[in-house]
Protein backbone atom coordinates (compact mmCIF):
# COMPACT_ATOMS: atom_id res chain seq x y z
CA UNK A 1 0.00 0.00 0.00
CA UNK A 2 1.41 3.29 -0.97
CA UNK A 3 -0.24 6.71 0.25
CA UNK A 4 1.47 9.86 0.60
CA UNK A 5 -0.16 12.42 3.06
CA UNK A 6 0.37 16.14 2.32
CA UNK A 7 1.47 17.73 5.51
CA UNK A 8 1.98 21.41 5.40
CA UNK A 9 1.85 24.41 7.66
CA UNK A 10 -1.12 26.03 8.18
CA UNK A 11 -2.63 22.76 5.86
CA UNK A 12 -5.58 20.81 7.38
CA UNK A 13 -6.33 18.21 6.89
CA UNK A 14 5.04 27.61 -17.48
CA UNK A 15 17.44 12.51 -27.97
CA UNK A 16 14.08 11.01 -28.46
CA UNK A 17 12.40 9.71 -31.50
CA UNK A 18 10.16 12.78 -32.80
CA UNK A 19 8.18 10.58 -35.26
CA UNK A 20 4.87 10.02 -33.69
CA UNK A 21 3.28 6.31 -33.75
CA UNK A 22 0.38 5.81 -36.22
CA UNK A 23 -2.54 6.81 -34.09
CA UNK A 24 -5.29 3.99 -33.64
CA UNK A 25 -9.05 4.16 -34.57
CA UNK A 26 -10.59 6.92 -32.62
CA UNK A 27 -13.50 6.39 -31.18
CA UNK A 28 -16.98 8.41 -31.76
CA UNK A 29 -17.49 11.69 -30.57
CA UNK A 30 -13.57 11.79 -29.41
CA UNK A 31 -11.07 13.71 -30.94
CA UNK A 32 -7.97 11.75 -32.52
CA UNK A 33 -4.39 13.33 -32.12
CA UNK A 34 -4.35 12.86 -35.95
CA UNK A 35 -7.46 14.72 -36.79
CA UNK A 36 -8.35 18.26 -36.77
CA UNK A 37 -10.07 20.22 -33.43
CA UNK A 38 -13.49 20.73 -33.36
CA UNK A 39 -14.34 23.91 -34.64
CA UNK A 40 -17.26 24.89 -32.51
CA UNK A 41 -17.01 28.17 -31.27
CA UNK A 42 -19.69 28.88 -28.21
CA UNK A 43 -18.42 31.93 -27.21
CA UNK A 44 -16.19 35.26 -28.00
CA UNK A 45 -13.70 35.78 -25.98
CA UNK A 46 -14.77 39.29 -24.79
CA UNK A 47 -12.65 40.53 -21.44
CA UNK A 48 -8.91 41.26 -21.11
CA UNK A 49 -6.85 38.32 -19.82
CA UNK A 50 -6.84 40.09 -16.37
CA UNK A 51 -7.04 43.05 -14.53
CA UNK A 52 -5.01 45.29 -12.32
CA UNK A 53 -5.00 44.21 -8.77
CA UNK A 54 -7.83 45.84 -6.78
CA UNK A 55 -9.49 47.54 -9.92
CA UNK A 56 -13.09 47.07 -10.88
CA UNK A 57 -14.90 45.64 -14.21
CA UNK A 58 -14.05 47.91 -16.91
CA UNK A 59 -16.89 48.98 -18.75
CA UNK A 60 -19.06 49.67 -15.39
CA UNK A 61 -21.95 52.23 -16.31
CA UNK A 62 -21.76 54.97 -14.17
CA UNK A 63 -24.39 55.15 -11.24
CA UNK A 64 -26.74 58.28 -12.47
CA UNK A 65 -27.85 61.04 -10.05
CA UNK A 66 -31.84 61.29 -10.08
CA UNK A 67 -32.80 64.97 -11.33
CA UNK A 68 -34.64 67.27 -8.76
CA UNK A 69 -38.20 66.67 -8.48
CA UNK A 70 -40.31 69.73 -10.51
CA UNK A 71 -41.15 72.49 -8.67
CA UNK A 72 -45.17 72.58 -7.69
CA UNK A 73 -47.49 75.03 -9.58
CA UNK A 74 -47.53 78.26 -8.12
CA UNK A 75 -51.11 77.79 -6.76
CA UNK A 76 -50.46 74.57 -4.58
CA UNK A 77 -50.39 74.34 -0.81
CA UNK A 78 -48.59 70.93 -0.78
CA UNK A 79 -44.76 70.81 -0.30
CA UNK A 80 -42.88 68.37 -2.22
CA UNK A 81 -40.67 65.31 -0.58
CA UNK A 82 -37.19 65.66 -0.59
CA UNK A 83 -35.38 63.17 -3.09
CA UNK A 84 -34.35 59.77 -2.74
CA UNK A 85 -30.58 59.86 -1.54
CA UNK A 86 -28.73 58.13 -4.60
CA UNK A 87 -26.79 55.05 -3.23
CA UNK A 88 -24.24 53.31 -5.09
CA UNK A 89 -24.24 49.46 -5.17
CA UNK A 90 -21.44 47.70 -3.72
CA UNK A 91 -19.66 43.96 -4.49
CA UNK A 92 -19.36 42.11 -1.41
CA UNK A 93 -16.39 40.61 -0.64
CA UNK A 94 -14.95 37.29 -2.69
CA UNK A 95 -15.83 34.40 -0.34
CA UNK A 96 -13.23 31.58 -0.73
CA UNK A 97 -14.34 28.46 -2.73
CA UNK A 98 -15.33 25.56 -0.61
CA UNK A 99 -12.63 23.01 -0.25
CA UNK A 100 -14.41 19.77 -1.60
CA UNK A 101 -13.54 16.54 0.84
CA UNK A 102 -11.10 14.28 0.32
CA UNK A 103 -7.17 14.59 -0.29
CA UNK A 104 -5.00 16.45 -1.77
CA UNK A 105 -3.89 13.96 -4.49
CA UNK A 106 -6.57 11.56 -5.49
CA UNK A 107 -5.84 7.38 -4.77
CA UNK A 108 -4.75 5.12 -7.18
CA UNK A 109 -7.57 2.71 -6.28
CA UNK A 110 -8.28 -0.56 -7.97
CA UNK A 111 -10.70 1.43 -10.31
CA UNK A 112 -8.03 3.91 -11.34
CA UNK A 113 -5.10 1.61 -11.80
CA UNK A 114 -6.98 -0.66 -14.31
CA UNK A 115 -8.16 2.17 -16.09
CA UNK A 116 -4.71 4.14 -15.99
CA UNK A 117 -2.50 0.71 -16.80
CA UNK A 118 -5.20 0.24 -20.25
CA UNK A 119 -4.25 3.79 -21.30
CA UNK A 120 -0.28 2.62 -20.11
CA UNK A 121 -0.16 -0.62 -21.80
CA UNK A 122 -1.33 1.44 -25.15
CA UNK A 123 0.84 3.92 -25.10
CA UNK A 124 3.81 1.78 -24.59
CA UNK A 125 2.55 -0.40 -27.65
CA UNK A 126 2.25 2.78 -29.78
CA UNK A 127 6.28 3.56 -28.56
CA UNK A 128 5.52 6.26 -25.83
CA UNK A 129 8.77 7.28 -24.51
CA UNK A 130 8.18 6.04 -20.01
CA UNK A 131 9.88 8.50 -18.61
CA UNK A 132 8.75 11.38 -20.64
CA UNK A 133 5.64 14.09 -19.50
CA UNK A 134 4.05 16.60 -21.54
CA UNK A 135 2.99 20.12 -19.84
CA UNK A 136 -0.28 21.63 -21.09
CA UNK A 137 -2.19 24.64 -20.25
CA UNK A 138 -1.82 28.31 -19.75
CA UNK A 139 0.63 31.11 -17.96
CA UNK A 140 0.76 28.74 -14.90
CA UNK A 141 1.77 25.87 -17.00
CA UNK A 142 4.39 27.51 -19.20
CA UNK A 143 6.12 29.39 -16.48
CA UNK A 144 9.92 28.75 -15.96
CA UNK A 145 8.35 28.44 -12.38
CA UNK A 146 6.88 25.21 -13.25
CA UNK A 147 9.24 22.20 -12.97
CA UNK A 148 11.82 23.85 -14.72
CA UNK A 149 14.09 24.05 -12.35
CA UNK A 150 13.20 20.49 -10.95
CA UNK A 151 14.70 19.96 -14.61
CA UNK A 152 18.00 21.37 -13.84
CA UNK A 153 18.38 19.61 -10.61
CA UNK A 154 17.63 22.37 -8.53
CA UNK A 155 15.45 21.27 -6.69
CA UNK A 156 15.75 21.69 -2.67
CA UNK A 157 14.16 18.65 -1.51
CA UNK A 158 14.53 19.29 2.34
CA UNK A 159 12.82 16.36 4.36
CA UNK A 160 11.15 14.94 1.10
CA UNK A 161 14.39 12.94 -0.20
CA UNK A 162 11.46 10.49 -1.21
CA UNK A 163 11.36 12.95 -4.05
CA UNK A 164 14.22 11.81 -5.50
CA UNK A 165 13.67 8.66 -7.49
CA UNK A 166 10.77 10.51 -9.28
CA UNK A 167 13.02 13.67 -10.38
CA UNK A 168 15.75 11.48 -11.27
CA UNK A 169 13.65 9.42 -13.44
CA UNK A 170 11.97 12.18 -15.48
CA UNK A 171 15.35 14.19 -15.68
CA UNK A 172 17.45 11.34 -17.58
CA UNK A 173 15.12 11.47 -20.69
CA UNK A 174 16.28 14.34 -23.40
CA UNK A 175 13.67 15.48 -25.37
CA UNK A 176 15.54 18.35 -27.26
CA UNK A 177 18.28 20.65 -27.51
CA UNK A 178 17.90 24.41 -27.98
CA UNK A 179 19.64 27.19 -27.25
CA UNK A 180 23.15 25.30 -26.82
CA UNK A 181 21.69 23.17 -24.02
CA UNK A 182 20.13 20.02 -23.84
CA UNK A 183 16.07 20.01 -22.38
CA UNK A 184 14.80 17.43 -20.63
CA UNK A 185 10.64 17.38 -20.47
CA UNK A 186 10.53 19.18 -16.81
CA UNK A 187 12.37 22.13 -18.29
CA UNK A 188 11.18 21.89 -21.87
CA UNK A 189 9.16 24.92 -23.60
CA UNK A 190 5.93 23.26 -23.94
CA UNK A 191 4.50 23.70 -27.51
CA UNK A 192 1.08 23.11 -25.48
CA UNK A 193 1.46 25.68 -22.64
CA UNK A 194 1.40 29.45 -23.29
CA UNK A 195 0.63 32.44 -21.34
CA UNK A 196 -3.00 33.89 -21.90
CA UNK A 197 -3.97 30.63 -23.21
CA UNK A 198 -7.64 28.88 -22.98
CA UNK A 199 -8.55 25.02 -24.04
CA UNK A 200 -9.75 26.34 -26.99
CA UNK A 201 -6.26 27.64 -27.97
CA UNK A 202 -4.34 24.50 -27.15
CA UNK A 203 -6.90 23.08 -29.36
CA UNK A 204 -6.09 25.53 -31.97
CA UNK A 205 -9.17 26.77 -32.42
CA UNK A 206 -9.33 30.82 -32.52
CA UNK A 207 -12.41 32.87 -33.06
CA UNK A 208 -12.52 34.05 -36.70
CA UNK A 209 -9.58 32.13 -37.89
CA UNK A 210 -8.60 29.18 -39.63
CA UNK A 211 -8.05 26.15 -37.14
CA UNK A 212 -4.36 24.94 -36.40
CA UNK A 213 -3.51 22.13 -38.34
CA UNK A 214 -2.18 20.52 -36.34
CA UNK A 215 -3.18 22.22 -33.10
CA UNK A 216 -0.30 22.63 -30.68
CA UNK A 217 -1.14 19.77 -28.25
CA UNK A 218 -0.62 17.80 -31.64
CA UNK A 219 2.55 19.06 -32.03
CA UNK A 220 3.53 18.69 -28.19
CA UNK A 221 2.61 15.18 -28.40
CA UNK A 222 4.23 14.42 -31.53
CA UNK A 223 7.72 16.76 -31.29
CA UNK A 224 8.52 14.34 -27.30
CA UNK A 225 6.11 11.21 -27.79
CA UNK A 226 5.26 11.23 -23.85
CA UNK A 227 3.14 8.80 -21.78
CA UNK A 228 1.85 11.71 -19.25
CA UNK A 229 0.55 14.64 -19.33
CA UNK A 230 0.08 17.35 -17.19
CA UNK A 231 -2.90 19.38 -17.80
CA UNK A 232 -4.18 22.41 -16.41
CA UNK A 233 -5.82 25.36 -17.48
CA UNK A 234 -8.54 27.93 -17.04
CA UNK A 235 -7.78 30.52 -14.99
CA UNK A 236 -8.40 32.63 -18.68
CA UNK A 237 -11.31 30.71 -19.28
CA UNK A 238 -13.07 32.30 -16.19
CA UNK A 239 -14.31 35.91 -17.89
CA UNK A 240 -13.77 34.68 -21.44
CA UNK A 241 -16.03 32.10 -21.77
CA UNK A 242 -18.22 29.77 -20.20
CA UNK A 243 -17.98 26.61 -18.24
CA UNK A 244 -19.41 24.22 -20.75
CA UNK A 245 -17.38 25.50 -23.35
CA UNK A 246 -14.64 24.90 -21.11
CA UNK A 247 -15.82 21.63 -20.27
CA UNK A 248 -15.91 20.49 -23.81
CA UNK A 249 -12.42 21.63 -24.98
CA UNK A 250 -10.99 19.59 -21.26
CA UNK A 251 -13.00 16.85 -22.40
CA UNK A 252 -11.33 16.95 -25.94
CA UNK A 253 -7.69 17.42 -24.84
CA UNK A 254 -8.27 14.53 -22.24
CA UNK A 255 -9.88 11.91 -24.62
CA UNK A 256 -7.13 13.31 -27.26
CA UNK A 257 -4.59 12.18 -24.31
CA UNK A 258 -5.72 8.89 -23.79
CA UNK A 259 -6.81 8.00 -27.65
CA UNK A 260 -3.17 8.56 -28.13
CA UNK A 261 -2.24 6.29 -25.40
CA UNK A 262 -0.89 9.18 -23.29
CA UNK A 263 -2.09 9.42 -19.03
CA UNK A 264 -3.85 12.67 -18.58
CA UNK A 265 -3.04 14.56 -15.31
CA UNK A 266 -5.55 16.58 -14.31
CA UNK A 267 -5.46 19.92 -11.48
CA UNK A 268 -7.76 21.75 -10.61
CA UNK A 269 -7.21 25.72 -10.73
CA UNK A 270 -6.03 28.29 -7.91
CA UNK A 271 -8.57 30.68 -7.09
CA UNK A 272 -8.56 34.68 -9.42
CA UNK A 273 -8.99 37.17 -7.19
CA UNK A 274 -7.62 39.89 -9.55
CA UNK A 275 -11.15 41.74 -8.93
CA UNK A 276 -14.20 40.33 -6.93
CA UNK A 277 -16.20 38.27 -9.08
CA UNK A 278 -13.29 35.90 -10.73
CA UNK A 279 -13.69 34.59 -7.01
CA UNK A 280 -17.13 33.57 -7.46
CA UNK A 281 -16.57 32.19 -10.74
CA UNK A 282 -13.65 29.95 -9.97
CA UNK A 283 -15.66 27.18 -8.20
CA UNK A 284 -17.91 25.92 -11.01
CA UNK A 285 -14.39 25.55 -13.40
CA UNK A 286 -13.16 23.28 -10.75
CA UNK A 287 -16.03 21.41 -10.31
CA UNK A 288 -16.07 20.56 -14.31
CA UNK A 289 -12.75 19.31 -13.69
CA UNK A 290 -13.23 16.74 -10.87
CA UNK A 291 -16.79 15.79 -12.71
CA UNK A 292 -14.67 14.90 -15.43
CA UNK A 293 -11.55 13.12 -13.54
CA UNK A 294 -14.13 11.22 -11.14
CA UNK A 295 -15.93 9.90 -14.25
CA UNK A 296 -12.46 8.50 -16.05
CA UNK A 297 -10.81 7.63 -13.27
CA UNK A 298 -7.84 9.81 -13.95
CA UNK A 299 -5.33 11.37 -11.34
CA UNK A 300 -6.26 14.60 -10.14
CA UNK A 301 -4.60 17.29 -7.70
CA UNK A 302 -6.92 19.44 -6.13
CA UNK A 303 -4.24 22.37 -6.40
CA UNK A 304 -6.95 24.63 -5.82
CA UNK A 305 -8.11 23.47 -2.68
CA UNK A 306 -4.33 23.39 -1.28
CA UNK A 307 -4.25 26.94 -2.43
CA UNK A 308 -6.31 28.59 -0.18
CA UNK A 309 -5.22 27.41 3.01
CA UNK A 310 -2.05 29.35 1.83
CA UNK A 311 -1.40 33.04 2.80
CA UNK A 312 -2.96 35.09 0.35
CA UNK A 313 -4.52 31.67 -0.99
CA UNK A 314 -0.95 31.18 -2.59
CA UNK A 315 -0.88 34.07 -5.10
CA UNK A 316 1.41 36.89 -6.16
CA UNK A 317 1.02 40.48 -6.29
CA UNK A 318 -1.30 40.20 -9.19
CA UNK A 319 -3.58 38.25 -7.39
CA UNK A 320 -3.24 35.62 -10.28
CA UNK A 321 -0.17 33.94 -10.60
CA UNK A 322 1.55 31.81 -7.59
CA UNK A 323 3.86 33.15 -5.17
CA UNK A 324 7.55 32.20 -4.97
CA UNK A 325 9.11 31.58 -1.72
CA UNK A 326 11.43 35.05 -1.56
CA UNK A 327 15.51 34.30 -2.24
CA UNK A 328 14.70 31.07 -2.61
CA UNK A 329 13.10 30.02 -5.53
CA UNK A 330 9.69 27.80 -6.44
CA UNK A 331 11.51 24.47 -5.78
CA UNK A 332 12.62 24.48 -2.34
CA UNK A 333 10.61 22.36 -0.28
CA UNK A 334 10.99 22.99 3.27
CA UNK A 335 8.41 23.79 5.31
CA UNK A 336 8.56 27.86 4.82
CA UNK A 337 8.97 26.96 0.99
CA UNK A 338 5.72 25.11 0.71
CA UNK A 339 3.80 28.11 1.87
CA UNK A 340 4.13 30.00 -1.59
CA UNK A 341 2.09 28.85 -4.47
CA UNK A 342 4.62 27.49 -6.71
CA UNK A 343 6.38 25.64 -4.57
CA UNK A 344 3.32 23.83 -3.64
CA UNK A 345 2.41 23.18 -7.04
CA UNK A 346 6.18 21.84 -8.10
CA UNK A 347 5.81 19.32 -4.89
CA UNK A 348 2.40 18.42 -5.49
CA UNK A 349 3.14 17.31 -9.53
CA UNK A 350 6.27 15.02 -7.92
CA UNK A 351 4.42 13.86 -4.92
CA UNK A 352 1.27 12.87 -7.59
CA UNK A 353 3.88 11.09 -10.55
CA UNK A 354 6.12 9.32 -7.63
CA UNK A 355 2.37 7.69 -7.13
CA UNK A 356 1.89 7.36 -10.39
CA UNK A 357 5.28 5.48 -11.41
CA UNK A 358 5.04 3.29 -8.27
CA UNK A 359 0.99 2.27 -9.14
CA UNK A 360 0.75 2.12 -12.64
CA UNK A 361 4.22 1.90 -14.95
CA UNK A 362 5.55 -0.25 -12.39
CA UNK A 363 2.27 -2.06 -11.80
CA UNK A 364 2.37 -1.48 -7.69
CA UNK A 365 -0.74 -2.31 -5.38
CA UNK A 366 -3.76 -0.44 -5.77
CA UNK A 367 -3.85 2.19 -2.69
CA UNK A 368 -6.97 1.53 -0.60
Amino acid sequence: MLALVLMLPGLAACGPSLDAPAAPATPAGRVSLADPAPTRIAQQRSLPVSRPFGGGLAGSPAQATPAPPAPPPPTATRTPSPPSPTTTPTVPPPAPTPIPPGPTLSRFDAATKARLRAIWQAGQARGRRPNVLAKVGDSITASGSFLADVGDGRAVLGDHRELAPIIAYYRAARVDRSGGRAHNSLNRRSLAAKAGWMGSDILGIHPGRPVVKPSPLQQEYAAINPSVALIMFGTNDIDQTGVDFFSSNLAAIVHASIDGGIIPVLSTIPDRMDYPQAAYRTAPFNDAIRALAAQEHLPLIEYGAAMQQLPNHGLGSDMVHPSIYPGHGSVTFTAKGLRYGWNLRNFLTLQMLARLKAVVIDNGPPEP
